[in-house]
């Protein structure tokens, strides 16, 4: 039988694991959302630039999704799916291949 402190001990390893695993998935997803915008924006014949037009927001941040630098909230995921006349499950099916 395990005494309190293996207990602890295992159930913040189990913790840190669970943690992990959920980064790599957000990390997948980012990629997902970066090659699904990239691919997109290209069919359409928009600059990086363009897209930010469109977006209301800085070609920095365009290149960020594209490049999965940073975080992607819901709100700017929303600018992005209309910016490019898609849906918001496209990212996520498009990007994945």
């Amino acid at each position: 039988m395990n005494n309190p402190q293996e207990s602890r001990v295992q159930a913040a390893i189990n913790k840190r694991n669970e943690e992990n695993r959920i980064k790599l998935a957000c990390k997948d997803c980012l990629t997902s959302f970066g090659r699904a915008t990239r691919i997109r924006r290209l069919k359409m014949g928009l600059s990086i630039k363009g897209l930010a037009n469109k977006m209301g927001c800085s070609s920095q941040q365009v290149l960020s999704i594209e490049l999965h630098a940073s975080d992607i909230n819901l709100s700017t995921l929303l600018r992005l799916s209309r910016a490019l006349e898609t849906t918001l499950d496209y990212f996520v099916t498009v990007g994945a291949k």
